[in-house]
């Protein structure tokens, strides 16, 4: 606020929605999702009551709303009818195809035998790691790889991780940097997102374009981003999260085509295509 009041912008863009107190009149923020809507129960009541000031005060004032999906639109409009306004643009996030490896994996017929179950994203309540987890002990002999911070409630998590009897073969990695994460994927056999609510899926997008083939939940946002080329599970049943992955593993014709049809997909989602969208918004 007091860089504002000392060197105000022409235009302020905040790619989050919780800018400063003081501002220009041309604020741009990003809203990339209303989560704490739809499962309050895995927030703090003091994150709960910042998340909703924070997104009531930015529909109010904010010049333009930037939301990366279809669905985060949707979404506002649902749950603020009052003051959601035609303020609001989509804009898809990109992925980084200039870094990511696209070798086709397709040839690696042993992943039976030496197959990692790769999941990036934070360790919390929302991202739904119980079920992966229970559905990995079902599939028991794979390694189930866990990238990303602690979150909330990420004590059931742990829990069911020392509970499990396959617990030798959990890995929660924590936060580890670019270059390792990019690794873990490219040499995944296949990536699985369980989230029950996400405004976008940035991991799904990555994976596809790093040549592994995903295993996702089957919700909405994940159809607006993967179209056809996910295998889609439901994100309540274990059973059918071990289901599909096991389809995945099982099948090389499958993971072929799949690897193959995600490359391809990814190529649509680039960080140029979304700063053009972006600047056209900010002028």
């Amino acid at each position: 606020s007091i860089e504002m009041l000392a060197n105000p912008p022409d235009v302020l863009f905040i790619p989050a929605h919780l800018p400063p107190l003081i501002h220009p009149q041309k604020l741009v923020v990003t809203i990339h999702d209303l989560a704490f809507k739809q499962y309050p129960e895995v927030y703090s009541k003091k994150e709960l009551l910042l998340q909703e000031w924070g997104i009531r005060r930015i529909l109010k004032r904010a010049w333009r709303i930037i939301v990366p999906s279809q669905f985060t639109k949707d979404e506002i409009q649902k749950y603020y009818p009052r003051l959601a306004k035609d303020n609001i643009f989509v804009v898809p996030h990109g992925v980084n195809l200039e870094t990511q490896n696209l070798k086709l994996k397709a040839q690696n017929h042993n992943v039976k035998l030496k197959a990692n179950i790769v999941y990036i994203g934070r360790l919390e309540s929302k991202k739904n790691i119980v079920n992966l987890i229970k559905a990995f002990d079902i599939l028991k002999s794979y390694k189930l790889i866990l990238i990303g911070p602690r979150g909330y409630g990420y004590e059931s998590i742990r829990r069911e991780i020392d509970a499990s009897p396959y617990k030798n073969n959990i890995h929660a990695l924590g936060w580890i940097d670019r270059e390792a994460m990019d690794n873990y994927l490219r040499e995944a056999a296949v990536f699985v997102f369980p989230s029950l609510y996400e405004g976008f899926g940035m991991p799904l997008l990555e994976a596809m374009s790093s040549g592994t083939p995903v295993v996702v939940s089957n919700i909405p946002v994940f159809h607006e981003v993967g179209g056809d080329i996910p295998l889609y599970f439901d994100p309540h049943s274990p059973g059918d999260i071990a289901e599909k992955i096991s389809s995945m593993l099982q099948s090389d014709k499958l993971r072929e085509e799949k690897i193959r049809s995600g490359i391809a997909h990814a190529q649509k989602f680039s960080w140029t295509h979304t700063a053009k969208q972006t600047v056209q918004i900010l002028i």
